[in-house]
């Protein structure tokens, strides 16, 4: 005979264990996403090449700016943008870039700004 387990069980035996690598891999992506920074902060805007390399991968990247740097030889956050042949990877930086730019103009969020997202 087999033990019966219910969802309630095992979500309380081994909840801690998400939480716990819930925040490991925030923590992983952050560091990649720093190292990513890091290494495109000889652009004049990295993000987006940051953004990039964390979605696929730094050889990608590199190949894309090789690309775009043959069509314009001054490498430009759009014009890597532009030269990204991934449709989903265009579609992450699209997004998350439109998300910054959100949170930039709506600005740090007060009980006056939580009163406005309410309604």
């Amino acid at each position: 005979m087999q033990p019966i387990i219910s969802v309630s069980d095992l979500t309380k035996t081994y909840a801690s264990g998400f939480q716990a690598l819930k925040k490991i891999n925030l923590e992983i992506g952050s560091w990649y996403l720093g190292k990513a920074m890091q290494h495109w902060n000889n652009q004049e805007d990295a993000v987006p090449f940051a953004l990039a390399e964390y979605n696929a991968g730094h050889s990608r990247v590199d190949r894309w700016v090789r690309v775009a740097s043959q069509k314009n030889p001054q490498l430009s956050a759009q014009i890597f943008e532009d030269s990204i042949d991934f449709p989903s990877t265009a579609h992450y930086v699209r997004t998350i870039l439109a998300r910054y730019d959100f949170y930039k103009q709506r600005g740090p969020m007060t009980s006056e700004n939580d009163a406005v997202i309410a309604e």
